[in-house]
Parts: structure tokens; C-alpha cells; sequence
């Protein structure tokens, strides 16, 4: 399914973000205009998928 570890990296970070999003989208439907303070939080959740896919390639390539 991937071609390497840049590939398992987006995935991750792509995952998490809609992870991200689908937790928080009753704040964002609250918040209007003001849930724009969401996407340095979405960002941030997306880079920690970022790392855990590296990271997770990484352990299965080992084995």
C-alpha cells in the first residue's frame, strides 16, 4: 500500500487531521467564524500523525 516512508508519513498526517475534524466538528459548526482558531490545532494533530506514520514504517521495516 505504501511506497515508502514519505508515503506513510502524509498518510498519517492526513488520517489524523480527518481524525481531527470529525472530533471537533461540533465546535467548528458552533464556533462560526471563529472556529478558524482550530487550524493551528488541526495542524498540529496532523503533525503528530505525520511522525507516528514515520515512526510506525519504521518499526515494521525492522521486522
Amino acid at each position: 500500500m505504501y511506497r515508502g516512508k514519505t508515503s506513510a508519513k502524509y498518510a498519517g498526517y492526513i488520517l489524523f487531521v480527518i481524525l481531527f475534524v470529525i472530533m471537533a466538528f461540533e465546535w467548528i459548526l458552533d464556533l462560526g467564524y471563529e472556529s478558524l482558531i482550530l487550524i493551528p490545532a488541526a495542524f498540529l494533530f496532523g503533525m503528530i500523525g505525520y511522525w507516528l506514520g514515520g515512526f510506525t514504517y519504521s518499526v515494521l521495516r525492522e521486522k
